[in-house]
C-alpha cells in the first residue's frame, strides 16, 4: 500500500514539473535583458544567442547559448534565466591586459618569448590563453636544454576591469647529456661515433659549448651525420632504426641510444657513362674520363655526387644549361658490388638571349657590361657565367651579385637576370682574389 502511493506521488510530481515545462515553452518573449556587461555592448551580447523577442521560448536553448558566449573568449561567467516574459542573460566580462611582464629570465631574453605568447596588451585574459602560453615558453626552455623550468602567471589587478599578466619564470639549470649509446654498431666504435656527432656527452669542460644540453633538431642533425658517414664508408644500405631519448626520472640528465643497421660494406662493380642523345663533339669517351671512380673502390656516396657536380661542370662549359645527369644502382648483394652507370641527359645546347641587369642605381650597365665574359647571342657557358660573377664582385662597387638563367619560349635561348646591391655610399672595402680561369 505504501509503494503504491510512493508511486502515484512520484508520478505526480513528474506531471506538474512537465506541465510547468510545457506551460514554460509555450510563452513568448517580450524582451532579451543583458546585464553585468562593461565593454561589450548588449546588442553584441545579444547577437550570439538565439533568443529573439516574438519567439516561443525554448528551455533546450539555454545551453546552447550559454556555450556559445563562453566561446567568444569574452566572459568569465554566464547565466541565462527566464521570467514573466523575460530572458536574462548576466555576464561577467574577462579582463582587459594591461601588459604582459616577463620575470626572472636571464638565459632567454623577451624578444624570442613575446613572439610565442598570445597575449598581448589590450588583448582579454582567459585562464586558457594564461596556460596556454606557459606550455609555450616552457617548449622554448626545452629547446635550451631546461626541464627544470618552472613558469607561474600571477595577475596584478588595475582599474577598470584590466590587469598586468606576469610570467613567474624559475629558469633552474640545464638538463645535461648523462650517456650516448649505440646499438647494433660493429665497423665502428661507440668512441668513434661519439666523435662524430653534434651531441656530446656532458662533461665539466664544457661548461662554454651547448652541444651537452638536449636539442631535438640536433639529435636529428646527428641522425644525417652518422648516415654519411657509414655510407662514405661503404655501407650503402645503413640506416638509422631508432633515436631514443630518455629524462631521468629527478629531470636532471637525458640518455640517449641509437640503435642501427649497418649492413653489409660495399665496393664499386662496373662503373659507365650513358649518353641519351648524340649530340656534335660530345662522345660518351669524354664524359667517361671525367669519371674518377674506379671498379674496386670503396663504395662512396660522397663521390658519386662529386662525379655528377663534375659532369655538370664539364658539360655546362660546353654550352649545355639544361642538362641533366642521374646515377643508376644496380646491387650484387652476393659480390656485394655496386654497378653504377652516369645517364646523362645534355639536352640541346643552349645560347645567351638577353642579359637583363637590375639594381644599379649609380652605376651605368655599361660598365658591368663590359665585365660580363659574353653578350647576348653568345654560346652560354658555365664558366663564363662564374667569371662574370667573380669580375662583378671584385669591382666593389657591389655587395652581393647574383646571376640567374632562364628559359626562355625558345629551347635553345637562355635569358641571363643579373642582380647586383650596390655598396653604400662612403663604404671603402680592400679585398683581393685569384680565379682557376684566369
Amino acid at each position: 500500500m505504501n509503494l503504491r502511493r510512493i508511486v502515484l506521488a512520484s508520478l505526480l510530481a513528474i506531471a506538474l514539473v512537465f506541465s510547468a515545462v510545457s506551460a514554460i515553452a509555450q510563452e513568448k518573449i517580450e524582451s532579451v535583458l543583458v546585464t553585468g556587461n562593461q565593454r561589450v555592448e548588449q546588442s553584441t551580447v545579444a547577437s550570439y544567442v538565439s533568443f529573439r523577442k516574438g519567439q516561443t521560448y525554448n528551455p533546450s536553448q539555454v545551453t546552447r547559448a550559454v556555450k556559445d558566449l563562453y566561446g567568444t573568449g569574452l566572459f568569465s561567467d554566464v547565466s541565462i534565466t527566464f521570467e514573466e516574459g523575460t530572458v536574462s542573460i548576466n555576464v561577467i566580462e574577462n579582463p582587459v591586459v594591461n601588459r604582459v611582464v616577463f620575470e626572472g629570465n636571464e638565459a632567454v631574453r623577451d624578444e624570442r618569448l613575446k613572439p610565442v605568447v598570445s597575449m598581448r596588451a589590450r588583448g582579454v585574459y582567459t585562464p586558457a590563453k594564461a596556460q596556454a602560453d606557459v606550455q609555450e615558453i616552457l617548449s622554448v626552455y626545452r629547446q635550451t636544454g631546461r626541464f627544470l623550468a618552472q613558469i607561474e602567471p600571477p595577475l596584478i589587478q588595475r582599474d577598470q576591469n584590466r590587469v598586468d599578466v606576469i610570467y613567474k619564470i624559475s629558469e633552474n639549470e640545464k638538463t645535461k647529456i648523462e650517456s650516448i649509446r649505440f646499438v647494433g654498431n660493429k665497423r665502428f666504435g661507440d668512441a668513434d661515433l661519439r666523435n662524430i656527432i653534434l651531441t656530446k656527452e656532458s662533461a665539466w669542460w664544457r661548461f662554454l659549448s651547448a652541444s651537452d644540453s638536449y636539442d631535438p633538431d640536433r639529435i636529428e642533425a646527428d641522425k644525417e651525420m652518422l648516415r654519411r658517414h657509414y655510407v662514405k664508408a661503404g655501407y650503402a644500405d645503413f640506416k638509422i632504426v631508432s633515436a631514443v631519448t630518455e629524462l631521468s626520472r629527478d629531470k636532471t640528465g637525458f640518455y640517449i641510444t641509437f640503435t642501427i643497421s649497418e649492413g653489409p660494406a660495399y665496393r664499386f662493380g662496373a662503373v659507365d657513362v650513358r649518353l641519351n642523345a648524340q649530340e656534335e663533339g660530345l662522345a660518351r669517351e669524354d664524359l667517361l674520363k671525367e669519371v674518377k671512380i674506379q671498379p674496386g673502390d670503396r663504395y662512396n656516396g660522397q663521390r658519386v655526387d662529386n662525379t655528377i657536380a663534375t659532369l655538370f661542370d664539364y658539360l655546362g662549359a660546353k654550352g649545355y644549361a639544361f642538362l641533366d645527369v642521374q646515377p643508376r644502382f644496380l646491387r650484387n648483394e652476393v659480390a656485394r658490388t655496386i654497378d653504377l652507370t652516369f645517364t646523362v641527359d645534355p639536352g640541346p645546347r643552349v645560347y645567351v638571349n638577353r642579359i637583363n641587369i637590375r639594381g644599379n642605381t649609380r652605376t651605368q650597365d655599361q660598365v658591368l657590361r663590359r665585365q660580363m665574359r659574353f653578350s647576348e647571342g653568345d654560346a652560354f657557358s658555365t664558366n663564363k657565367l662564374k667569371r662574370s660573377k667573380d669580375r662583378l664582385t671584385f669591382l666593389g662597387y657591389f655587395s652581393d651579385v647574383e646571376i640567374e638563367q632562364k628559359e626562355t619560349d625558345q629551347a635553345d635561348r637562355v635569358d641571363l637576370d643579373v642582380d647586383v646591391v650596390e655598396q653604400s655610399t662612403g663604404e671603402f672595402q680592400i679585398g683581393a682574389g685569384y680565379s682557376t680561369f684566369e
